[in-house]
Parts: C-alpha cells; sequence; structure tokens
C-alpha cells in the first residue's frame, strides 16, 4: 500500500522536476542550495516532467528517497495545475518499477492531485517554515481579547448610580417623598457600540454590546448604601481586515459601597467578569499552496475590576446644579488558554495570560431640576468630560501549531485619550419610583463610541 510517508516523499521529486534544467536531472546530483533559486513557470513543469523519464528506474527511487520535504508554494501551484493535465500518464511509467500494482500507482497519482493539506507542510517543518507559519497562523483576536474586555468594563456603569438618591438627599422636599428608605431595586438596560481605529492591525475591529444590570440595595445610618449587583451583556466583534469575527458573552457580579453625604458621595466597587468567546476565523496558513480554512475556538477570560468614583453637588441658584465628578478603574484580566481547531484536524494551542489597565474619567454634569406638588422631580441634564485608557502591563502570548513550537504573538496598545458629551432625563415620583434615560457620544482617538441606558428603580 502506498503510505502517507511516500506520497509526502513524492511531491519534493515533482518539485525538482519543476526547478531543475535537463542537464541537472541526467547529472543526478543535486545542487540543494538552487531550490531556493529558482523560479517556476507552466513550462518548466512540462520540460521537467519530460527530462525526468529519460533516467532509469533506480535513479528515479534514489531522488524520491533523497528529496527534501521543503516546497516552495509556487512550485506546488505549478505542480498540481500541471498534474490535472499530463501528470497520471507520466507518473504511471515513472513509478512502475517501484509500484508494480496498478492500484497501489492509481491511490498514488490521486493522492498527489489532490491539494496539500496543513498537516502535510507541519510534518518534520523547517525553522523557516516555523517562522513562516509564526505569522500566517497568529491568533490575533487572542491578543486583542484584553482590550475588549477593557472595552466593555470602562463602559459598564457599575453598581451604583447616585440618581434619586443623590437627588434627594439634601432637598427640603425630601420628606415629601415615599423614598430613600432603606431598602432600594434597580434594572438598567445598556448598550454601546464602537468602531474600533486607535491602533494598527489586528486591533481595527467594530463591536456592538447590549446587557442589562440589576442592583439591590441597602441604606445604613441614612448615608451609608451597601449594594449588591448582577449584570449580564452580549458583544458581537468584526475583524474585518483579517477576516475574524466573534460572539461574546459575559457575567458581572460583586458588591459597592457608597457614602452619600451633604455635598457629594465617594464609594468603591469590586466586580469580577466571566467572559465566554466564540471566534470564527479563516486560516491561511500557506498563500497559494494549500486550500484556507475556517478555524474555531472558544475561550474563557476573567476579569477583576476595582473601581474608586465621586462627585460633589454645587447650586449656582435657580435649581440650577453642577456635578463634578470623576472615576478609576484597575482592570486585571486572566485569559485562559484555548484550542483553535482547523476543518483538517490541525489546532493552534494558545497559552494563558494575565495583563492590567487602567481607565480614568472626569466629568461634569449640568442638571436643572423641576419640581411639582403632584408629581415630582423632573431633571434634564448635560454632561462632558475626559477619559484616559493605560495599560499597565501587557505580555506575549505563546502558541503551538503542530511540530512548531516556539511561537508567540503580541498585541500592545497605546495610551489614548478620548472625550464624551452626554444628555439625560429622569423623572422621580413621589411613589419612590425613578425612570431615566441617558446618552452618551464618545469621540477622539478615531474610536468613536455610542451608549445608551434606560434605568428604572424602586425605593420602599
Amino acid at each position: 500500500m502506498v503510505t502517507h510517508l511516500e506520497r509526502l516523499r513524492l511531491r519534493p521529486l515533482l518539485f525538482l522536476t519543476l526547478t531543475l534544467s535537463p542537464i541537472t536531472l541526467l547529472a543526478v546530483d543535486w545542487p540543494w542550495a538552487r531550490l531556493e533559486e529558482n523560479n517556476v513557470n507552466g513550462e518548466a513543469v512540462k520540460e521537467g516532467l519530460s527530462h525526468l523519464a529519460l533516467l532509469g528506474p533506480e535513479d528515479q527511487v534514489r531522488l524520491i528517497n533523497e528529496a527534501k520535504p521543503q516546497l516552495k508554494p509556487d512550485a506546488l501551484r505549478a505542480l498540481y495545475d500541471q498534474a490535472k493535465e499530463d501528470g497520471p500518464v507520466f507518473l504511471k511509467e515513472l513509478l512502475l518499477a517501484k509500484y508494480p500494482s496498478k492500484e497501489e500507482q492509481q491511490k498514488l497519482i490521486n493522492g498527489l492531485q489532490k491539494a496539500p493539506t496543513y498537516g502535510d507542510f507541519l510534518q518534520n517543518p523547517s525553522q523557516n517554515l516555523c517562522s513562516q507559519v509564526e505569522k500566517t497562523a497568529n491568533p490575533v483576536y487572542f491578543g486583542a481579547i484584553p482590550v475588549i474586555d477593557w472595552l466593555n468594563t470602562a463602559h459598564f456603569k457599575g453598581f451604583f448610580n447616585p440618581g434619586m438618591t443623590y437627588t434627594l438627599a439634601n432637598r427640603p422636599c425630601h420628606n415629601d417623598f415615599d423614598t430613600f428608605n432603606q431598602w432600594n431595586l434597580s434594572i438598567e438596560p445598556y448598550g454601546f457600540y464602537t468602531q474600533f481605529r486607535n491602533e494598527p492591525d489586528p486591533l481595527k475591529f467594530d463591536q456592538y454590546t447590549i446587557g442589562v444590570s440589576a442592583v439591590g440595595e441597602y441604606t445604613f445610618f441614612d448615608r451609608l448604601v451597601l449594594g449588591l449587583g448582577l449584570a449580564y451583556s452580549h458583544s458581537g466583534i468584526d475583524w474585518k481586515e483579517v477576516d475574524v469575527n466573534a460572539s461574546l458573552n459575559s457575567l458581572y457580579f460583586g458588591p459597592a459601597l457608597h457614602y452619600v453625604f451633604s455635598h457629594g458621595y465617594l464609594g468603591c466597587t469590586l466586580f469580577g467578569v466571566a467572559n465566554f468567546y466564540h471566534t470564527v476565523r479563516k486560516t491561511d496558513l500557506f498563500p497559494g499552496v494549500a486550500v484556507p480554512q475556517d478555524s474555531l475556538v472558544d475561550s474563557l477570560s476573567w476579569d477583576l475590576d476595582f473601581r474608586i468614583e465621586g462627585g460633589l453637588a454645587f447650586e449656582p441658584g435657580y435649581q440650577f446644579f453642577l456635578y463634578p465628578m470623576f472615576r478609576l478603574d484597575y482592570l486585571t484580566v486572566f485569559e485562559n488558554g484555548a484550542t483553535e481547531y482547523l476543518e483538517d484536524d490541525s489546532e493552534i494551542a494558545v497559552e494563558g495570560f494575565i495583563e492590567s489597565f487602567l481607565c480614568a474619567k472626569v466629568g461634569v454634569e449640568m442638571t436643572r431640576e423641576f419640581y411639582t406638588d403632584s408629581l415630582g422631580f423632573v431633571v434634564p441634564s448635560l454632561s462632558f468630560g475626559w477619559l484616559n485608557f493605560s495599560p499597565i502591563s501587557t505580555e506575549d502570548y505563546r502558541f503551538h501549531l503542530g511540530e512548531c513550537t516556539e511561537l508567540k504573538g503580541k498585541v500592545e496598545p497605546n495610551s489614548w485619550n478620548q472625550y464624551y458629551f452626554g444628555a439625560g432625563l429622569s423623572v422621580i415620583l413621589k411613589k419612590g419610583m425613578l425612570f431615566a434615560l441617558d446618552y452618551e457620544l464618545t469621540a477622539g482617538a478615531d474610536s468613536p463610541v455610542q451608549a445608551g441606558s434606560l434605568r428604572f428603580e424602586l425605593s420602599w
């Protein structure tokens, strides 16, 4: 029977027929260095096939056994194109001495006419071949995952929103409301869309995120608010330039503790996030030779975010209020290792790594409060401010494919600044309910973000 190894040995033989002149073929002694120098075209294929047939069976077999497995992509492409025309007739004559069985000959011929798979090239690969694979197989999406987690965290409002509590805490009309009691429950659907263009490839992607958060709060000593929150979000990410797309499902959970004082608030939140990625991409490890393949990978990352935030309240008069605020996030991303599965059963195994980031947000919110005895507060608002994103620590990600084991890649996001502008409308009813609608546009760094949310609060 014709083995897989014997079939691979024959491919270099035909490669030699494509690159060497008739004189060299008859001389039998092969100058291996010339394999990297010669060009290949359709005429060379025909000429090589005809002249190699002049050699005796022993020389033919010796060439098969001595041929090196390194193959040039252009030689392979020309080989498979030409084999469809007159390859079978020539191969039957060439292999008559080694494979007298017509069945074995035909199996070998059929195998040679098929396009090679990734596995064919990855058996005993050279260092040069592994260097090529490091570029063409590079799982750039994996290195970009911490940046995506970072964006999701930066545009997640968290588990404390001072809306109703902050507005009512120091108003003379506070006693008219059936609110600011011990318990508070809020539900907030939210979402954002960004076209991230700040970095060079592979960090040019489009992303949307939609989600919902739920927070329960308990108030101690009239001013100390302890909250516990849970949130879920779904994201879609598309790297159009590298033909990769991914879906992401995230779960958020954590406590929050805030103090609302006479003219402001100060607090902290600690929450963890579990991110479940499902990624599909088109891999082209050997361009122009092997057929590109689709690949699938399911990966998991864990985020731990510590957030400190605060704000002050100033009343210039006429029911106008200014709220300068700040927020600081320190995010650590723990990226688990993952295995990417290709169509021909090849696997790209990626090792895990840890990265951390810092996000700062400083801004001012301006509100005008309209109060009626029958309804309560209607509060329109405008806001603007500045954001800074800074990587604290980044790492290489290491991966291996077949016998190419020392491969690595890295995504190095730079620090960047953006500016945001927002508008909102809140209605606080006397029955202890709040409805709020918010919109925010973030601009700068060639990466605009549009975000919106709808919040409902109930206090009793």
